[in-house]
């Protein structure tokens, strides 16, 4: 990595000074003293310009021809453009995108695709002898018109998190009931939408939810899911809290309302 071969000559061709001459036990130990009092700049194009070379060098051992001195430090470049690139454009969209949310401002999905905002409202039945949950659901296209909303409930008691989990389940249901298989999935719970961006796997009782939701994913063409705060989430906040205020929790059922009853409950 630092003195085999032509490896010199490209750390020369990119004005790296590879501490040469200095003995260390393993490439971990050289690439960790070189890194020690680099910026975050410097850090990258040194890691970017081990990583092109490491790439060449298999493409030398399994295809018995590398790049060259040049092309190695041309892709380092291209590397490093295509990342700074690409960061330019997410802090743009970030920015732009974390403006629209801090005003309280639902966001349209993209082109062709429907929006599935879900929420949860758990009542503690502790001293009531009753307990339950409902759901709120709300789609919207890009357009910003309603395609459905719904109200579920169900007698049951569970945590937070496995009711917020429920929620989206729900939703995901209800966009195939309504066939639409490209859905933008929008919940204010946090934990639970960075779960199952992860797609995490571990042996709780919530994993058996997130488990149906993975399965549930080979029913659509498109499907993601992602975090919006609670005042863009407000639709369906407020489906979730009607269902435990108006309706005695039963087993259960669900109500589903046109396009204007979901008027009703305005927000975003």
């Amino acid at each position: 990595m630092r003195d085999c071969g032509g490896v010199g000559e490209i750390w020369d061709e990119l004005g790296v000074e590879r501490m040469e001459g200095v003995g260390f036990g393993t490439t971990r130990d050289w690439a960790e003293e070189m890194i020690k009092g680099m910026g975050m700049r410097e850090c990258t194009e040194f890691m970017t310009s081990c990583w092109a070379i490491w790439e060449d060098r298999n493409i030398l051992v399994f295809e018995g021809e590398g790049g060259g001195i040049v092309r190695v430090a041309r892709r380092v470049r291209e590397l490093l453009w295509e990342m700074q690139m690409s960061a330019s454009q997410c802090a743009d969209r970030g920015g732009q995108e974390k403006g629209r949310r801090e005003e309280g401002v639902w966001t349209k999905p993209k082109q062709g695709s429907v929006k599935v905002n879900v929420d949860a409202a758990v009542l503690d039945g502790i001293g009531r002898n009753r307990s339950g949950v409902a759901w709120g659901c709300v789609g919207r296209d890009e357009n910003g018109r309603v395609r459905w909303c719904t109200v579920t409930q169900q007698r049951s008691e569970m945590s937070v998190a496995m009711a917020e989990a429920m929620g989206i389940w729900h939703g995901m249901h209800e966009a195939i009931r309504n066939e639409q298989l490209n859905i933008e999935v929008e919940s204010d719970c946090a934990v639970v939408v960075e779960a199952l961006q992860r797609k995490t796997s571990d042996m709780s009782d919530l994993q058996l939810v997130y488990d149906d939701i993975y399965l549930l994913c080979n029913s659509f063409h498109s499907v993601c899911f992602s975090f919006t705060r609670r005042k863009n989430n407000m639709v369906a906040h407020k489906l979730a809290h009607f269902g435990l205020r108006t309706v005695d929790i039963g087993p259960t059922c669900a109500v589903r309302f046109d396009s204007v009853g979901c008027c009703l409950f305005g927000g975003s």
